[in-house]
């Protein structure tokens, strides 16, 4: 039987978006929010799902449009000065294809969100990233064995529906083809996005 769960991302990246994720939940429209560890109201986040125990959490990785765990220092390739992610992702897709960035520091990077995550005690149903970067090779099997060690066996992996597809659409559609079978692969429950 399918089933249709209706997911809020970017939980914790501001309390504005915190606020409208819990007047979703309780009005009855979502029920499952992905948190960021980096976002400026992650604390927030934890204290409302807190307060709503049936409110699904998953795990939003994030690699762009955001704020990292670690330091510039520890993962430069990765961040600015200030510990900022680059804003746009196809710039951060070219760099990463291109060996610009460093899959060791992003390793380290996302092993630091999960365990900031866990350590908020809040029930973790799945993880997914922002803007679906965990569907680059490389990335994708440093999540998946990220989920399997902290016992996480679900993964949202994006569906591109319909046939007015751009080369980013086309690109993102192949990409999560592959992750859909390495997934399988793994024995991971897969979660599907739809996207028109």
């Amino acid at each position: 039987m399918k089933k249709l769960i209706v997911n809020a991302d970017d939980f914790g990246r501001h309390e504005l978006i915190n606020a409208g994720i819990e007047r979703a939940f309780t009005s009855g429209i979502c029920r499952s929010a992905s948190i960021m560890a980096g976002g400026s109201a992650f604390d927030d986040a934890v204290k409302i799902a807190k307060s709503h125990k049936n409110l699904g959490i998953g795990v939003h990785f994030t690699l762009v449009m955001g704020n990292s765990v670690l330091p510039h220092s520890e993962i430069p390739s990765l961040v600015d000065n200030n510990g900022k992610f680059c804003d746009d992702y196809i710039i951060f897709a070219k760099r990463y294809l291109t060996g610009r960035i460093s899959i060791n520091e992003i390793r380290r990077e996302l092993s630091a969100q999960l365990p900031k995550i866990i350590s908020s005690r809040l029930k973790i149903s799945h993880v997914d990233s922002h803007q679906h970067i965990h569907v680059l090779p490389g990335i994708l099997e440093i999540i998946m064995d990220l989920a399997d060690k902290a016992n996480i066996h679900a993964i949202r992996i994006p569906q591109i529906k319909g046939l007015n597809f751009s080369v980013g659409k086309m690109g993102l559609k192949i990409l999560s083809l592959i992750a859909n079978i390495r997934q399988q692969e793994r024995g991971l429950l897969f979660l599907i996005i739809l996207r028109e």
